[in-house]
């Protein structure tokens, strides 16, 4: 494997983990323990995995949750797709996933008040409520 392929893998792996909702800390420190035990990269999955522990099982479970939508990443885009349009009430904002709510800040979706994730209305909105 070269460099720029371990690169590659490493880039697509930790975007599958954040996916999975785990915070940074946890995945930092479960690539700390996979970079201290593994020999081969076929292995760094299992150490991951396995530093992980219970909170990789919570975090699979939470995201299989939802029947209604045939995969995560379906179910991320609906849910970016609802705050884009300001579908979900203060209470379902506040029960998302906090890396969920982190992304949909970066989207421009979410803004922060006081400490709480709130939906940013888009700037047509603000515009036709100032007027």
């Amino acid at each position: 494997m070269s460099e720029e392929d371990r690169e590659q893998w490493l880039a697509a792996a930790t975007v599958q983990l954040y996916d999975k909702h785990l915070s940074p800390e946890e995945l930092d420190y479960a690539l700390k323990k996979a970079r201290d035990e593994c020999d081969h990269p076929a292995k760094i999955v299992p150490a991951v995995i396995r530093a992980l522990g219970d909170n990789w099982k919570a975090n699979c479970v939470l995201l299989q949750s939802d029947s209604n939508v045939s995969s995560i990443a379906d179910r991320f885009e609906t849910i970016m797709e609802k705050l884009r349009l300001g579908e979900y009430s203060q209470e379902q904002i506040d029960e998302l996933p906090e890396r969920a709510k982190r992304y949909a800040v970066e989207r421009g979706y979410l803004r922060m008040v006081g400490g709480q994730f709130v939906w940013r209305a888009p700037a047509s909105h603000r515009l036709e409520a100032d007027a």
